[in-house]
C-alpha cells in the first residue's frame, strides 16, 4: 500500500511539472524566446493515455485505461535526471472478472555521461537486450509485466533498481548492470481472465489438465516467495558494416514467479531462482531483409518433477530464436516471421512440464492512405502442438497526436498450451490513444 501511494503521488507531481511546464512552453512560443524554456528544471519529454474497451467472445466487457508521462532535467553537460511513472486501471469481466488500479515507477535515476565514451546510470530503470520481438531468449534483466500478457513486448517490461554502466568504443560497446535487490514481476490478481492460476478450472498455464493436479490448484494457497539478492549482468556488441552481434552473461533471479507446491500443507509457493544465462545475438541487413537470430543456455530452469509429492528442482534449458524482417515492394508493408524453439535438458527426469517447444511467430504490418491508415497482424503458431495466437488490428493515425484502433484478440490450441488456456477469453477491443 505504502508503495501504491508513493507511486501514485509521484504521477500526480509527474503530471503537475508536465502542466507547469507545457504552459510556460506555450506563452514562451507566443512570445518567440526560448531562453526561458532552456532554463527550466524540468522538461517534458513525453507521455501517452490510452483507453481501451473490449468485449468478450463468452459474454462481459474488459476496460482498460493506461497514463504515463516522462520529465527529464539537464543540470550541466555530464548529469541529468529522469522521472517517469504510470497509472494503469483495468476490469475484466470474464467468466473470471477482477478490477485493479496501479501506479508504478517507470523510471527514477541520475545519469553521469562522460563525453561521447562513457555513460553511468544510477536507480529505477528499464534496460533490454536481445534483437527478436515477442520472444527473445536474452532479455531476461527485465522486470516482466504479465498484467496484460497480449501487449506488445515493449509494454511488458517495468523498471527495476540498477546500476549501469555503458562504454561506447569505436568498434565495440560495454554494457554491465548490478542489481542491488531483487523484485518480483508485475502479476495480475488471482481472480483475474489472465491469471496463470485458474482456481475455478484448477488450471496452471503450461500444464496439461488433470484431475489430481486441479484439485490441488483449486483448493490451495498461493504465495509468492520473492527471495532478495544482488544480481549481474555484462553484454558486449559489436557494429560492423551490414552486421552486428552481442555476447552476454547474466547472473539473475526469474522475476515470474514458478508455482511449486507443497502438498502437506496445500500451499503453492512462486519460486524466483538464480540463474546463470548465457546468451548470443546476431543480426545482418542483406538488402530488403535483415535477419535477426538469439540463443541462450540457461542453467537452472524450474521444473515438477512427476512423481507421488510433485517435488520440485532446476534443470538446463536451451531457447532459439531466428528470423528475418522484409520490406517488399515500396517498403510500405514489414513482414517479420521467426522461428522460436526451446528444449529441457532433463536428462532422466520424468517431469510434468512441456520438455520442448517450436513455434512460428511474427507480424505483417502495412500502411496506405497516405500513412493515415496502418494494418497489423501479430500472430503466433505452434509447429509442434497445436497453440494458436492471432492478434490483427487496423489503425487510424490521420488525428495529430491521436490514433484510433479496432483489433482483437483469439487463442486456440491444446489445453496444455497458453493459446489452449486462454481460448474462453477472445475478444475484440476498440482503443483510443492520444500522445501528450
Amino acid at each position: 500500500m505504502a508503495t501504491l501511494t508513493a507511486a501514485s503521488g509521484l504521477l500526480c507531481l509527474l503530471l503537475a511539472f508536465s502542466a507547469d511546464v507545457a504552459a510556460r512552453d506555450a506563452t514562451q512560443a507566443d512570445k518567440g524566446s526560448m531562453v526561458e524554456a532552456a532554463d527550466a528544471p524540468w522538461h517534458w519529454r513525453r507521455g501517452k493515455l490510452r483507453l481501451v474497451p473490449g468485449w468478450f467472445n463468452e459474454g462481459g466487457g474488459t476496460h482498460f485505461a493506461h497514463l504515463d508521462g516522462v520529465v527529464e532535467t539537464e543540470f550541466n553537460e555530464a548529469w541529468r535526471g529522469e522521472l517517469a511513472a504510470r497509472l494503469d486501471v483495468w476490469r475484466d469481466n470474464a467468466a473470471i472478472g477482477s478490477g485493479e488500479q496501479k501506479a508504478d515507477i517507470d523510471a527514477l535515476f541520475l545519469q553521469w555521461r562522460g563525453g561521447e565514451r562513457h555513460r553511468a546510470t544510477l536507480g529505477y530503470q528499464i534496460v533490454r537486450w536481445g534483437k527478436t520481438d515477442e520472444i527473445s531468449p536474452v532479455d531476461r534483466v527485465a522486470r516482466e509485466d504479465w498484467s496484460r500478457p497480449f501487449e506488445d513486448l515493449a509494454d511488458r517490461r517495468r523498471a527495476l533498481p540498477m546500476l549501469r554502466y555503458e562504454h561506447f568504443g569505436k568498434d565495440y560497446n560495454l554494457d554491465l548492470l548490478w542489481r542491488p535487490w531483487f523484485k518480483e514481476a508485475e502479476m495480475p490478481r488471482l481472480d483475474s481472465a489472465w491469471s496463470p492460476i485458474d482456481q475455478r478450472r484448477g488450471r496452471l498455464l503450461g500444464f496439461a489438465p488433470d484431475p489430481a493436479m486441479a484439485f490441488l490448484v483449486s483448493n490451495g494457497r498461493f504465495v509468492d516467495d520473492p527471495d532478495g539478492g544482488a544480481g549481474w549482468g555484462a553484454r558486449l556488441s559489436t557494429n560492423g558494416r551490414g552486421y552486428d552481434w552481442a555476447l552476454s552473461a547474466q547472473r539473475w533471479r526469474r522475476s515470474a514467479p514458478y508455482y511449486a507446491v507443497d502438498l502437506p500443507s496445500l500451499t503453492f509457493h512462486g519460486r524466483h531462482p538464480f540463474s546463470l544465462v548465457l546468451g548470443g545475438e546476431f543480426a545482418a541487413s542483406l538488402g530488403p531483409l535483415t535477419t535477426r537470430a538469439e540463443f541462450a543456455y540457461i542453467a537452472d530452469e524450474p521444473v515438477t518433477i512427476n512423481n507421488a509429492t510433485l517435488d520440485y528442482t532446476t534443470i538446463p534449458a536451451y531457447e532459439a530464436v531466428a528470423g528475418l524482417d522484409w520490406w517488399p515492394g515500396d517498403k510500405d508493408t514489414l513482414v517479420v516471421m521467426q522461428l522460436a524453439w526451446r528444449q529441457l535438458d532433463k536428462g532422466g527426469l520424468n517431469i510434468l512440464d512441456h520438455s520442448h517447444s517450436l513455434a512460428l511467430t511474427g507480424s505483417v504490418r502495412s500502411e496506405w492512405g497516405h500513412g493515415n491508415w496502418q494494418s497489423r497482424l501479430r500472430y503466433s503458431i505452434g509447429l509442434d502442438r497445436r497453440d494458436n495466437y492471432f492478434n490483427p488490428s487496423i489503425t487510424w493515425t490521420g488525428w495529430e497526436a491521436q490514433q484510433l484502433s479496432l483489433g482483437g484478440h483469439w487463442f486456440s490450441g491444446k489445453d496444455s498450451t497458453p493459446g489452449g488456456y486462454y481460448k474462453d477469453n477472445d475478444f475484440i477491443y476498440l482503443e483510443w490513444r492520444h500522445d501528450l
